[in-house]
């Protein structure tokens, strides 16, 4: 009989499995290897790059009769920043980045700045994924500051890393920017 073929694309990750065969008449399993991608959360296979949900997860089955491609879809995993706030990213491996998002009800310059000894860097990204700006070593030391106007109501994407290959806790600040005059 036939022999078809499941292929694999990490669509912008790494480690996608193998391309394995499937027999005609019979039922496979999908690979249960899972790609990885800094920033994002895999939240299984598609049939198309640009797919926003799954429709095969590792280790489902699949019996058609046909040769698929599946490609990995992603989560950006972000969190909230709430305005006037504290807050800490963990970074556990070389140039990981952790995204906070943060959408404000009124425009105005906003800030975030980080503290601390270590060489931090800060992207600002607007809601399609394009870079606005960054900052390496605006503030104190080797810390970042980066102070940007936001428009009400849009959606904007922090990313904050660790400028080289140093992993921990980088401490850092979001708020407001008021004139005095």
């Amino acid at each position: 009989g036939n022999v078809y073929t499941i292929s694999y694309n990490a669509n912008g990750g790494t480690g996608a499995p193998s391309a394995q065969s499937k027999d005609y008449g019979k039922t496979a399993t999908i690979s249960s290897t899972t790609p990885t991608r800094s920033g994002y959360i895999f939240q299984g296979w598609a049939t198309s790059s640009s797919a926003t949900s799954a429709s095969y997860q590792p280790g489902s089955s699949y019996s058609s009769n046909t040769s698929i491609a599946l490609y990995a879809v992603w989560k950006e995993n972000t969190q909230s920043l709430s305005l006037n706030s504290s807050n800490s990213a963990t970074i556990s491996t070389a140039e990981e980045m952790k995204r906070y998002t943060f959408t404000p009800s009124a425009s105005g310059k906003y800030v975030i700045y980080s503290t601390g000894s270590a060489d931090t860097k800060v992207y600002l990204y607007n809601a399609s994924g394009t870079e606005l700006s960054s900052d390496d070593d605006g503030g104190d030391d080797r810390n970042f500051r980066l102070e940007y106007n936001l428009t009400a109501g849009t959606k904007y994407t922090y990313g904050v890393r660790y400028y080289g290959s140093t992993t921990g806790t980088i401490s850092f600040k979001f708020g407001n920017v008021h004139t005095i005059s």
